[in-house]
C-alpha cells in the first residue's frame, strides 16, 4: 500500500502535528508500507526518512515557525500520475492541502484527514474573532469533501459530528512509552536547575502563545506558591510570548524548545505535568507527560478527559475558568503533599497509558486505509483513475 501524505509542517518543525506524522510514518515504513510526503521546503538541515517533495511555503504572520504550502495542482497531478498512491493522507487544510484535496479527486484517489488543530478557536486569540464562524465553516467544507476524518479523541468526535462534520471516526493519538518513560529521571537535570529532592517542580511543555494559556497555569503557580515553599515551575518550548513571560515571572525556569533525550529527561525529572490550554484538540504533551509518570492537571477536554481520572493519575477542571485550575492545583498539591502518595500518583500516570502505545494506532490506521481503498475500488473499479489533467 503506497500512502501519500500532505502537510504544511512536518519535522524539523517542532509541534504536535508535526511530531504524531513523523511518528506515524516511521511506524507505516516498519511494517513495509510505502510511503511519500509533499511539504513545504524545510528552513533547517534535515535528513528525510521518506520519499519527500517540496512545494513552496510561506510563514504565518503569529506562527512563523509553522510554513504554509503553496497551493500546486500541477505538482501533485504530476508527481501521483507517475508515482500513484492507493490513498492520501491530508494532515493539514490549508491551500497545499485543497490543492491535493481537489487533484486526488479528480484523479480518483480516495482522501482521508485529520483534525489536528482547532484553528477557529486560535483567531479569537488574535484580535480575528470575528472570523471565526467563516474558519470553522471552512474546515468543515473541507473536512466534508473527504472519504474519512480521523478524529482524536471521543468527545471532540461527538462535537464535530453534532456540528455537521461527515464520517468522523475516532482514532486516538499514540505515544512512544520507552521515550517517555519515568526511568529518565535525573537527579543531575533536577541540580542543574536548582532544585532539591524536596521540591515539587510543575511542568509545561508545549509552544510559548497565546492560545495554550499559560498564564493561568503560572499566576496558579504563583498563588500557591505562598503556601507551597517548595513549590517550582518549569515551562518548556520556545515561541511569541516567550519573552515577555519570562520578564513577567521570573521565578519561573524557562528552558526554551527541548528535544531527543533532553526532553525526555526533563519530562520525567519533573512531578507534575500543568495543562491550561482550552483550545486542544488532542494536547499530545499530556500522553508524554503521563507516559512518563507526571499526573496531569488540566481542564476536562482533549486528552486529558481521556485518560485522566481524578485523584488518581491527576486532576480535572470541568469548568473552564482560571478559577477552576486553580483549585484543580490546589486539590493535587494539598492531596498529595507527601512522596508516598505522590509516587502512586506516578505509577497511576504510566499505568493509564500503556495501551496506547503506536503498535495497535499503527494497525488501526493501516485497517482503515485499506477499507477505504477497497470501497473506492468497488465504486470505480480497479484502477480506473480519471485522466483530467489540471488547468
Amino acid at each position: 500500500m503506497h500512502i501519500s501524505f500532505v502537510s504544511d509542517t512536518f519535522s524539523p518543525d517542532i509541534n504536535g502535528v508535526a511530531v504524531c506524522l513523523e511518528e506515524l510514518i516511521n511506524q507505516l515504513r516498519g511494517k513495509n508500507q510505502q510511503v511519500s510526503l509533499v511539504r513545504p521546503a524545510p528552513r533547517a538541515d534535515y535528513e528525510p526518512q521518506a520519499f519527500e517533495v517540496y512545494c513552496r511555503g510561506v510563514r504565518l504572520p503569529h506562527y512563523p515557525e509553522v510554513q504554509v504550502g503553496l497551493p500546486s495542482h500541477r505538482l501533485f497531478y504530476r508527481l501521483w500520475k507517475t508515482h500513484r498512491p492507493d490513498i492520501i493522507y491530508l494532515g493539514t487544510e490549508g491551500p497545499l492541502g485543497l490543492a491535493a484535496l481537489i487533484t486526488a479527486r479528480r484523479m480518483r484517489i480516495p482522501v482521508i484527514s485529520a483534525y489536528h488543530t482547532n484553528f477557529h478557536e486560535f483567531s479569537k486569540h488574535y484580535g480575528l474573532s470575528h472570523l471565526q464562524g467563516l474558519v470553522f465553516s471552512w474546515l468543515r467544507i473541507f473536512h466534508n469533501h473527504c472519504q474519512l476524518n480521523l478524529i482524536p479523541s471521543r468527545a471532540l468526535q461527538q462535537e464535530l459530528t453534532q456540528l455537521g462534520f461527515k464520517r468522523a471516526y475516532f482514532l486516538s493519538h499514540a505515544v512512544d512509552t520507552q521515550r517517555f518513560n519515568p526511568r529518565h529521571r535525573s537527579a543531575d537535570f533536577r541540580r542543574l536547575h536548582g532544585l532539591n529532592d524536596n521540591d515539587i517542580l510543575l511542568l509545561f511543555v508545549g509552544r510559548i502563545a497565546k492560545e495554550k494559556n499559560i498564564e493561568v497555569a503560572l499566576n496558579a503557580y504563583q498563588d500557591l506558591k505562598v503556601n507551597h515553599a517548595n513549590l517550582k515551575m518549569m515551562v518548556t518550548g520556545s515561541g511569541p510570548e516567550l519573552a515577555r513571560l519570562k520578564t513577567s515571572y521570573p521565578g519561573v525556569i524557562f528552558t526554551g524548545a527541548l528535544t531527543g533525550q533532553d526532553l525526555s529527561v526533563c519530562y520525567a525529572s519533573s512531578d507534575a505535568f500543568v495543562m491550561p490550554s482550552k483550545s486542544e484538540t488532542f494536547g499530545l504533551v499530556s500522553l508524554e507527560a503521563l507516559a512518563s509518570g507526571l499526573p496531569v492537571i488540566a481542564y476536562d477536554l482533549a486528552a486529558a478527559a481521556e485518560h485522566i481520572t481524578c485523584g488518581v493519575n491527576g486532576e480535572l477542571c470541568e469548568e473552564l475558568s482560571d478559577r477552576a485550575f486553580y483549585r484543580a492545583l490546589e486539590c493535587f498539591l494539598l492531596s498529595h503533599s507527601d512522596q508516598r502518595s505522590r509516587s502512586i500518583c506516578s505509577i497511576n500516570a504510566v499505568a493509564s497509558v500503556q495501551q496506547a502505545g503506536w503498535e495497535q494506532v499503527t494497525q488501526d490506521f493501516i485497517k482503515l486505509c485499506r477499507g477505504i481503498i477497497d470501497d473506492q475500488q468497488v465504486k470505480f473499479g480497479q484502477g480506473q483513475a480519471l485522466e483530467h489533467k489540471p488547468a
